[in-house]
């Protein structure tokens, strides 16, 4: 118990001064140090996941974007009536957007 104890207080920032010494001490430090390491896993995954959530769909936009500018130059559609739609698109695209927040 108390080798657990040293190896979980390892993953916290700084030591502390104060030790636990009997069992029933030792053991709720360890349940504390077991409890904040799962809290602090969650939210670094919740984090991670948010981040790859937001950067999957940017490149999603980025995609569309491109595709539709390779069909408009594929299809020989004018620069203006290409540029005419490229706003129109880009224009719905932000209020879907503002709409979404």
């Amino acid at each position: 118990l108390e080798s657990l104890t040293w190896a979980l207080s390892q993953f916290t920032p700084g030591a502390s001064r104060i030790q636990a010494d009997t069992v029933p001490e030792r053991s709720f430090v360890v349940f504390v140090l077991a409890t904040g390491l799962v809290i602090a896993t969650c939210f670094i995954s919740s984090i991670t996941s948010t981040m790859a959530s937001v950067w999957t769909s940017s490149q999603n936009t980025v995609v569309q974007r491109l595709l539709l500018k390779k069909f408009l130059k594929q299809n020989k559609v004018s620069r203006s009536l290409a540029s005419r739609i490229t706003h129109y698109v880009e224009f719905v695209a932000e209020l879907r957007h503002r709409r979404g927040h």
